[in-house]
């Protein structure tokens, strides 16, 4: 949750807020979780050709 607060610069008090805050974010995690694990299974994808090529 601090990640949240930090990258929107406004801290989140009551659980109300949480909700609302979670309910506007949610498309945007989605999406960055996404690209996340996109960019990890490149990553992995590269590191098992790169050892199986050695």
């Amino acid at each position: 949750m601090t990640e949240m607060q930090r990258r929107f610069g406004s801290p989140v008090t009551a659980s109300g807020s949480v909700g609302q805050l979670v309910a506007k974010l949610w498309p945007l995690t989605q999406s960055d979780i996404r690209r996340a694990i996109g960019n990890l299974a490149k990553a992995i994808n590269r590191g098992h050709s790169l050892v199986a090529e050695d």
